[in-house]
């Protein structure tokens, strides 16, 4: 509730008066010299009638302010989003989806996501769905993490979810191209020189007409991390 300040000189504090009829107010609450006050512990989808009076140092008080209405609610809570998956490591260039764990609000609103892509929130996504895609364009090592927000009430926002950690390489040379990620289908025709594996560490192949890039065809130069496949 909000009001406007009593202009004289007399006036020391305010005092609350609501019930759940019109004109028809229980005990009190004195909130002191100011002009804003939240009511707390209302229940939820009752309708309930407010009005103010001031008062002075020596005891007199005002009559009624005029009186206003509402319906009180909830507050909105958004859940912080749960764990991210996606890939740990990476090379320049390459887009990776990266997903989040389900957020819910207590209203039951739509919830909407936001990646922080570096971790300091100087690199942030627009906000959408649970599954969002980066291409980095400089190596390092980023702290991806997402938050939520009701749809429809946006300046409700969760906190950040925990952080995860990606690595990110130089793009390959180019005399290499990018074909595809692990457990992709690489395709081309004819025969192609192929390389498999991450962060220089590759197994070669001569193939021809496509080859999935998976580590049943390749064998695991790099156990752990993610590989893709270049062809030359």
């Amino acid at each position: 509730m909000v009001w406007n300040a009593n202009t004289d000189s007399v006036t020391t504090g305010y005092k609350i008066y609501y019930g759940t009829a019109s004109g028809n107010y229980g005990i009190p609450i004195n909130v002191g010299n100011v002009t804003t006050f939240t009511l707390t512990g209302l229940t939820q989808g009752q309708t309930y009638f407010l009005a103010a009076t001031a008062y002075s140092a020596s005891g007199l008080e005002s009559g009624f302010s005029n009186e206003v209405s509402g319906t009180a609610k909830d507050v909105e809570v958004v859940g912080t989003p749960g764990v991210l998956s996606g890939p740990t490591n990476g090379t320049t260039g390459t887009s990776y989806t990266y997903t989040t764990g389900a957020s819910s609000s207590n209203l039951g609103d739509p919830v909407q996501y936001q990646f922080d892509w570096k971790g300091d929130a100087s690199d942030l996504s627009s906000w959408g769905s649970a599954s969002q895609s980066k291409t980095w364009t400089s190596a390092g090592t980023y702290s991806v993490r997402a938050r939520a927000r009701c749809a429809t009430h946006t300046t409700v926002t969760s906190n950040w979810s925990s952080s995860l950690s990606v690595s990110i390489s130089a793009a390959a040379p180019s005399s290499w191209l990018f074909c595809a990620n692990e457990n992709q289908q690489c395709s081309f025709t004819g025969t192609k020189n192929v390389r498999y594996g991450a962060n220089g560490v590759y197994v070669y192949k001569s193939l021809t007409g496509g080859t999935m890039c998976t580590n049943t065809v390749f064998g695991d130069p790099t156990p752990g991390v993610v590989k893709q496949c270049y062809i030359q």
